[in-house]
């Protein structure tokens, strides 16, 4: 998912639009070399510093967070990380794996673009290699992290109306996610952490969302002699956004 800092808008600045090249960009490279993560050590670094070159020399004015997901034939998942949206793989219930938030101070996530000395060798790299069948690989801006609590999360992923169908997991979350940020009195991940910060906020925080779930299932024909590798099926997207702008 790529997140643009919707504090391009006050300047005129659609912030979608550098979200949107980089993402492109990110495909051309994976196009143009399916096979990459079979001869590089960290697939989706190399490709987000290619793409992110790219866009260097456009100078397209904006900016974004950036959080990524690969699944190998060998069954590892590489995820990269740059600042607040994030990623959890869940297993029977628990969240057994989550990023870490990047903030320079609070409100100020880690992002990619102009004005930004960041880049994507700051952004966090792990590699998980003890995938299971059924694992959800749950991929979300922060407008879901700044709305719903982890607990939340999981009793929406395992309701019985939803359970084991990403698409449905995903929409519950995103609204689940609207419905908090436009509540004025609850108490929301982003308001108890403003609190910790010594800052007084109230309520959710209205924002737009993208959420992205997998499942994970094991291939009906190995990957290689003797071996078989965990596939990811039943990915699905579920993007909204609100009638107000992001004021990240």
């Amino acid at each position: 998912v790529f997140d643009g800092v919707g504090g391009w808008a006050e300047l005129g600045v659609d912030p979608a639009e550098y979200a949107r090249k980089l993402a492109q960009e990110l495909e051309e490279q994976l196009q143009r070399d399916p096979t990459i993560a079979t001869w590089q050590e960290r697939p989706l670094l190399s490709m987000l510093e290619v793409a992110f070159e790219r866009m260097e020399q456009d100078e397209l004015p904006g900016s974004c967070t950036v959080c990524l997901a690969m699944l190998t034939a060998t069954g590892q998942l590489h995820v990269l990380n740059i600042g607040d949206s994030g990623l959890h793989v869940v297993r029977d219930g628990v969240s057994v794996f989550q990023t870490n938030e990047q903030q320079h101070y609070f409100n100020c996530p880690f992002q990619l673009g102009m004005g930004s000395d960041d880049s994507p060798g700051d952004a966090d790299y792990y590699v998980l290699e003890d995938l299971a069948e059924g694992d959800l690989i749950v991929c979300a801006t922060d407008g879901v992290w700044d709305n719903v609590y982890e607990e939340e999360m999981l009793q929406l992923l395992y309701n019985p109306s939803t359970f084991n169908r990403p698409e449905l997991m995903a929409r519950a979350l995103s609204e689940a996610s609207h419905g908090h940020g436009k509540d004025q009195t609850y108490t929301s991940p982003f308001a108890a952490n403003a609190q910790r910060q010594g800052l007084r906020y109230i309520g959710g925080k209205l924002d737009d969302v993208t959420v992205i779930i997998s499942r994970v299932c094991m291939p009906t024909e190995p990957a290689s002699a003797g071996t078989s590798a965990p596939a990811v099926i039943d990915s699905s997207p579920v993007s909204s956004m609100d009638e107000t702008v992001s004021d990240e």
